[in-house]
This record gives C-alpha cells, sequence and structure tokens, in this order.
C-alpha cells in the first residue's frame, strides 16, 4: 500500500515546528507517507534523492542550503517533488521569488495552523496523483474477445465523441477528421475491421480528452487564473489590491477588472473579500484571537469594515459566528 501513497518529506531546522508537523499532520487521511524528516537543506535533498519523494514541505529559511535554494536545486532534476514553503511574514518577499519556481505550489504562513496546513496538503496530493495517474490505454492482447470487447469499447467512444461535439460543433467539426476520419463516427466505428478497433479507440478517446482539455481552459484564460492564483497568495495582505496587479501581470487595472467580471463572472474585489471572509471564519474559532486580530491577518486593518463586510457574507457578525461554532 505504501507504494501506492504519495511519498513527503518535511525539513525545518526548529525541531519543535519539523516534529510537531510529523506528528500533528494526519498524513494517513490524505494519503501520504511521511518517509523523512530534515533540519537543514543538505539532509532534505538527501531524503528527497533518498526516497524519491513526491512532496517537500519546507522552511524558506534554514542554515546551509535554505529552502529557495534547495527549491532551485530540486527544480533541475529530471523529476522534482512539489514543494510546499513554510514562511514567515517577515520572508514574504523571499517567498515570492520562490513561487516562481515550477516545482514551489504553495505556502503556509508561521504561525503554522494544522488545518490550513492539512488543506494545502491535500490540494498538494490532488496535484500529485494527476501528475502520478496520467491518462494511459495499456496494451491489449488481440484476441477474439477483446476484439468484441474493443468493438463495444469503440462504440461507447462513438457516443463520447458526439457527446463532446455538442455544443462545440462548429469548431469539433474541423477535428472530427482527428478523432475518426468523418464527421459521423458511428458509422466509422462500424466500417473499420477488427484488428485496427483498439487503435481507433485509443486515438479517439485521447482526442477526446485534449478536447475536453482544451474546453476547460477556454472557460478562464491564464490572466484570469493568475489573478486568482495572486488572490490566494496574497490576500491576507492589507496593501494587496487591483492596483498592485498591474506590475504583476503586466495588465492595466480596467482592464484586468473588465476580463476578471467577464470571465468570473464576478468583481476582483468581492473575490477578494470572500476569500479574506472565508479564511476569518477558520480564524474565529481560535478562540485566543482578538477580532481585531482576525481582521488583520485576513488583510483587513479596520474592524469595523471587517465587521460589516462578514456581516455580508455569512449573515451574521464575527462575534455572533464564534458564539454559534463554539
Amino acid at each position: 500500500m505504501e507504494g501506492e501513497m504519495i511519498r513527503a518529506v518535511v525539513a525545518d531546522d526548529e525541531k519543535i515546528i519539523r516534529e510537531g508537523i510529523a506528528e500533528w499532520v494526519d498524513w494517513n487521511k490524505l494519503g501520504i507517507c511521511l518517509v523523512g524528516c530534515a533540519k537543514n537543506g543538505e539532509e532534505a535533498l538527501a531524503a528527497v534523492r533518498e526516497h524519491q519523494a513526491d512532496l517537500l514541505v519546507t522552511d524558506i529559511r534554514m542554515p546551509g542550503i535554505s529552502g529557495l535554494e534547495l527549491a532551485e536545486q530540486l527544480e533541475r532534476e529530471e523529476k522534482p517533488p512539489l514543494i510546499i514553503l513554510i514562511s514567515g511574514y517577515s520572508d514574504f518577499a523571499y517567498a515570492q521569488k520562490a513561487v516562481k519556481l515550477k516545482c514551489v505550489v504553495d505556502y503556509v504562513l508561521k504561525p503554522l495552523e494544522l488545518e490550513q496546513l492539512e488543506a494545502v496538503l491535500a490540494k498538494t496530493g490532488q496535484q500529485i496523483l494527476k501528475r502520478r495517474h496520467s491518462i494511459l490505454v495499456p496494451p491489449v492482447e488481440r484476441t477474439e474477445e477483446s476484439a468484441g470487447t474493443g468493438a463495444r469499447m469503440a462504440g461507447m467512444t462513438a457516443r463520447l465523441v458526439r457527446f463532446i461535439s455538442a455544443g462545440e460543433e462548429k469548431e469539433t467539426a474541423e477535428r472530427l477528421g482527428e478523432l475518426c476520419e468523418t464527421g459521423h463516427p458511428a458509422e466509422t466505428v462500424k466500417a473499420l475491421p477488427p484488428e485496427q478497433l483498439l487503435p481507433f479507440m485509443e486515438r479517439a478517446v485521447m482526442g477526446c480528452v485534449r478536447l475536453i482539455g482544451e474546453t476547460r481552459n477556454r472557460s478562464c484564460s491564464a490572466l484570469i487564473k493568475s489573478a486568482l492564483e495572486e488572490i490566494d497568495r496574497n490576500y491576507y495582505r492589507s496593501e494587496f489590491t487591483l492596483q498592485t496587479l498591474e506590475e504583476t501581470l503586466m495588465v492595466s487595472p480596467n482592464y484586468l477588472s473588465a476580463r476578471f467580471k467577464e470571465e468570473t463572472g464576478t468583481g476582483f474585489v468581492r473575490c477578494l473579500n470572500e476569500k479574506r471572509m472565508e479564511r476569518a471564519k477558520g480564524l474565529l474559532a481560535d478562540v485566543s484571537r482578538k477580532i481585531y486580530e482576525v481582521a488583520c491577518q485576513c488583510g483587513i486593518d479596520d474592524v469595523r469594515y471587517f465587521t460589516r463586510l462578514f456581516k455580508e457574507y455569512a449573515g451574521m457578525t464575527p462575534k455572533e459566528y464564534r458564539d454559534k461554532i463554539l
């Protein structure tokens, strides 16, 4: 079973954090096997290579090889692990540089919160599984039985082609040549000799997969995906606004605002505030945090404004929400 699980390494020079992550995270629930803990970058690099780790959770600042340098080294590996960085507020600029690396997929801020860390681990785990289990069509022995199975599968594939083609008729018509050489998949399938059914099925399925992927990608452009990622990374910063993205994304605020509303169906500010209020719900569960502290950690310095926003979002004030959940 372990071979099927995601292999993870944790690296932090602070023993209490390193051991805390190892002990308190419910690794089995997440489908992750913790294969190593390291107190510095050198140990982390060795552990990742030794265990062929899929995932590395590392502090961004460590003696010797820092988390950033570690990520830069692993980026050059043939199959680098996905990396989650642990960062303090003071290291935010450092973390921004790191997330430009392809292998760095997310980061969590100190002081660490178990719920947030597990959520990031779960999301990253899904990315790893998608990468690991890419769609492959295994070779099948072409016996008489397999040919019959292939014929049935090809028939289903033909229906799948027609289903996907619905609503995409004009664009898809220019490709049904790619999928099955005519505009009538069912007729094409019936005309194929048995030995060509499985190769046809492979081509058709992969064509459908590409078409689905392209259709989904059209639903949100690269620009807006980047904007959404920036919201996820920066929502807790009070100075983060639509205007701050002008330099990052190289577009004017007005253009970005219009595109954002067009593609997501909601405004940038509303999306940002929803992210902040969703985060506030989790923070309010900790009674040691004052309401104004929760507001600041969600990127809002004015506690009265925060209270008004939260009531609009949750239908009750932060205090009422806290009283309800505790």
